[in-house]
Order: C-alpha cells, then sequence, then structure tokens
C-alpha cells in the first residue's frame, strides 16, 4: 500500500472534511489518541480503514458525532441511561455501545449489531464532524497492535503513505483510548476503561458500575486482539519491583547478540535513584543505569505521556522497556490496562 498522504495544518480541517464526506480516509486529533477516520456511512470508505491499519475486521471502530442530537441517527432506542451518560461526560473520552442504526456502515461495526459511540471534545475533530456533516468511523491511527499514535509526528511515523490525509492536531491531552461502556438494566458495564472511570460514572450517576471483560467485551473496540505492544519486550511490574527488574533486564541485555542496546523505564512520581533529572520526561540516567528513563508527576501525566514514551523508547533501539504499574483504581486501572497488554499480561 502506498498512497500519496497529504500532510494538513491545523487550520486546513475543511480540507480533511471534504476528504472524509467523499470517500477518503484521514488521520485527525482527539483529546484521546489520534484516530483514523472515514464516512460511517460509507461502506467501501471504512473497509479501507482496516486496510490502512492491518486491523482484524472483526475489531469494531468508535462512531464520532458532533453532539447529542446526532444520537438517534447512529444508535437505535438509545435508553434513559445512554442518554444520560452522554449528557453527563461528552463532550469527552466516553463511548457507550448501543444498537447499530441501520445507515451505519456494516464494516465500522465489524458485521456486529451494535455500534459504538462517543463525542469527540478535541477541537480538530469537533471542526472536521461539523464540517463534513457526517459520523465519522474512527480506531486508533496505529498499525495494527501497536501503541497509538498522540502526536503529530507519531501519526505521521504510523500512516503516511496509507491513508489520503494526516493533520496536525498538537498533543493528545488525554493520551489513552476512551472508556468504553454499555447500558443493562439500570447497570452501567465497563468494557475498556478509560478516563471516565467507575468512581465517576459512579458518583455522576448514581448508578451501579461494573467491570465485564471477557466474552462480553466482543463488541468494544480495542479488547479482542493484542493491542499497544512497542517493538521493545514491555516489562509491566509494581512499584517495589522495579530495582529488580532493571537489575534482571541489564543481565538479560548483555547476553543479547547486540549488547547495550538499552533499556528504558517508565515510572510514576520523583524518582531520584533512576533519574537525576527528577521530573524530566526523557532524561539520561546515570551511566550506572545504562538506560533511558521518562519520570511522571502524576497518573495523568503517565496516561498522556505513555505511548509517546514506548513509541520514543522504540525510535532510540531500547531492546526493554520496564514500566511501574500505577495504583489500580481511577484512572490507575486504564493505564494498568495498556500495560497489561503491552506487555502480554492475560
Amino acid at each position: 500500500m502506498s498512497k500519496d498522504t497529504v500532510l494538513l495544518s491545523a487550520e486546513q480541517h475543511g480540507i480533511a472534511a471534504r476528504l472524509v464526506a467523499t470517500g477518503g480516509v484521514v488521520v485527525f486529533a482527539t483529546e484521546t489518541v489520534y484516530g483514523l477516520g472515514a464516512n460511517a456511512y460509507d461502506d467501501a470508505a471504512c473497509r479501507a480503514i482496516f486496510a490502512a491499519k492491518g486491523r482484524p475486521v472483526d475489531n469494531p471502530c468508535i462512531v464520532h458525532i458532533l453532539d447529542e442530537t446526532c444520537l438517534d441517527e447512529v444508535i437505535v432506542g438509545a435508553d434513559e441511561i445512554t442518554r444520560a451518560l452522554f449528557s453527563v461526560f461528552s463532550p469527552g473520552p466516553l463511548t457507550v455501545v448501543g444498537e447499530k442504526h441501520p445507515s451505519i456502515a456494516p464494516a465500522a461495526t465489524g458485521g456486529l449489531g451494535t455500534v459504538a459511540v462517543r463525542i469527540p471534545a478535541h477541537p480538530s475533530a469537533r471542526s472536521i464532524l461539523r464540517a463534513a456533516g457526517v459520523p465519522i468511523a474512527a480506531p486508533s491511527a496505529n498499525r495494527s497492535g501497536k501503541p497509538s499514535p498522540t502526536t503529530f509526528r507519531a501519526a505521521i511515523e504510523a500512516m503516511r503513505g496509507r491513508v489520503d490525509a494526516i493533520i496536525d492536531g498538537g498533543a493528545c491531552s488525554v493520551g489513552l483510548e476512551s472508556t468504553v461502556v454499555t447500558t443493562d438494566s439500570g447497570c452501567v458495564r465497563i468494557l475498556r476503561p478509560g478516563a471516565i472511570t467507575a468512581e465517576m460514572i459512579r458518583d455522576r450517576l448514581g448508578v451501579r458500575v461494573e467491570f465485564s471483560y471477557g466474552a462480553a467485551s466482543h463488541v468494544s473496540p480495542g479488547t479482542r486482539h493484542p493491542h499497544y505492544r512497542p517493538d521493545a519486550r514491555v516489562l509491566a511490574v509494581e512499584r517495589a519491583e522495579i530495582g529488580a527488574t532493571i537489575a534482571r533486564a541489564r543481565r538479560e541485555a548483555w547476553t543479547q547478540p547486540a549488547p547495550g542496546a538499552g533499556i528504558g523505564v517508565i515510572v510514576l512520581g520523583d524518582e531520584p535513584s533512576l533519574s537525576s533529572s527528577g521530573a524530566s520526561l526523557m532524561g539520561e540516567a546515570s551511566e550506572s543505569l545504562t538506560a533511558t528513563v521518562a519520570v511522571f508527576p502524576t497518573v495523568e501525566a503517565m496516561a498522556a505521556g505513555l505511548y509517546e514514551s514506548l513509541l520514543e523508547f522504540d525510535r532510540r533501539g531500547c531492546s526493554v522497556v520496564i514500566v511501574e504499574m500505577p495504583p489500580p483504581y481511577g484512572l490507575g486501572t486504564a493505564v494498568r490496562d495498556r500495560l497489561s497488554r503491552a506487555a502480554g499480561i492475560e
């Protein structure tokens, strides 16, 4: 596959919208990650998304709409809780699964009778939706299985030559794919955790919230196949295990055919024992560590910078990336989910 991909500035959203409306495939920024978008009514255009990504055809896309007035054009019979979820948390990083409207292309939903819908908050995505006048089916703009791009540079590296255009939307503020939920008998079931947390849904809506992985998650984008894996081997460990894991990785790295290829380390909070630069994002560690360290002061910062850190470690030729698991609640639940998938932990 080789296309003459046009690189667009942020102000050229009208060109991107026209491409989408006429059957093209365009990469654009959302607040979560960069998306790979096509007209959700156009089955051929949606199939082109899967070709560009190398994505399994049974993995549904998220259909993006401009606002709640468009909801009945993509979901049939949205219930009261679904509407409340959109009212409270949208525009934003929340996706709700419902019964697919017949007008939505089968390819956009992986052939399922359900559709995953969200209202993005990023101004670039909203400008394109407004100008295109159609819902946009858009999974993340990575090659299938790899970390999602959260910067214009990463989007270009992943999709140049595979799509019609890539528009510069800057860095994504959230950095992880959206929370995906479904509703059933007064309960909200989280199929994929994200920045809209279980605690937030309980507090704002006063409903029961459950995590529903496994069989029920097949209707959710991004849960059925290996995801988020860089070229480097990822070791996701608890905080107390970081030091021992670094030592083990160093010993293993020196026995490989290309010794000293590099170790990447991602930790949460100020960790002077690992990085003399404290909170700097890609500061070189001491020579004795022979590693590059990314230190994030908060879970929110880790979420926003996780994928770009993994991609940067690949650019630097790191053979192993050791990542500290954040606490298992709030946004930490979503970060742990992505790290577990990146590390191949079931």
